[in-house]
C-alpha cells in the first residue's frame, strides 16, 4: 500500500529524493542538466507531498506560487516504483492542495527527454504553452499548464 504525506521542502525525505532525481536527470540529460540547478531550488517550495511504501520514500512532487498559479517543481518516482501510477496520485495530491489554497491552475517546466513525464502530464490534462519565466530561452525545455 502507497501513503502520501504533505509536508515542506525541508522535510529530509523529500531531500533525499530530490538529490535521487537530480542523479536520475543528470543520467538522461547529461551536462546539459547543470544549467537548470538555479531553476530547480526548492527554497519557495512550500508545498510537498511525499509516497511512502512501507515507511520508505519513493516519490515526491511539490509546488510554490508563481503569480496565481501553483507552479510544480520537483515531481519524481523511484525507477523500482514506476508504473503504478505513484506519480499521477501525486499530482493530483498537489493539484487538490492547490485548489485548497484557492489557486485556480498549474504550471510547470519539464524536459524535452522527460517522455514518460510529459506523457503523464498530457493525460491529467495539462497542454503546452509557451516557455515562462526562466525557461523563455531553453530550446529543450516544454512548459505546460492547467486551468482548474
Amino acid at each position: 500500500m502507497i501513503n502520501y504525506k504533505r509536508t515542506n521542502s525541508s522535510d529530509p525525505h523529500f531531500q533525499e529524493l530530490i538529490r535521487q532525481l537530480d542523479a536520475d536527470l543528470t543520467i538522461t540529460n547529461g551536462e546539459a542538466q547543470a544549467k537548470f540547478a538555479e531553476f530547480n531550488r526548492v527554497d519557495k517550495v512550500n508545498w510537498v507531498i511525499i509516497a511512502y511504501h512501507k515507511h520508505q520514500p519513493i516519490g515526491c512532487g511539490g509546488f510554490k506560487i508563481n503569480g496565481n498559479r501553483a507552479e510544480i517543481k520537483r515531481m519524481f518516482v523511484n525507477k523500482n516504483y514506476r508504473g503504478q501510477k505513484i506519480g499521477e496520485q501525486i499530482l493530483k495530491e498537489l493539484e487538490s492542495w492547490a485548489r485548497q489554497e484557492g489557486i485556480r491552475g498549474t504550471l510547470l517546466e519539464t524536459g524535452t527527454n522527460q517522455y514518460e513525464a510529459q506523457n503523464l502530464y498530457k493525460k491529467l490534462g495539462y497542454t503546452i504553452i509557451p516557455n515562462y519565466g526562466p525557461y523563455l530561452n531553453f530550446s529543450d525545455s516544454i512548459c505546460m499548464a492547467k486551468d482548474f
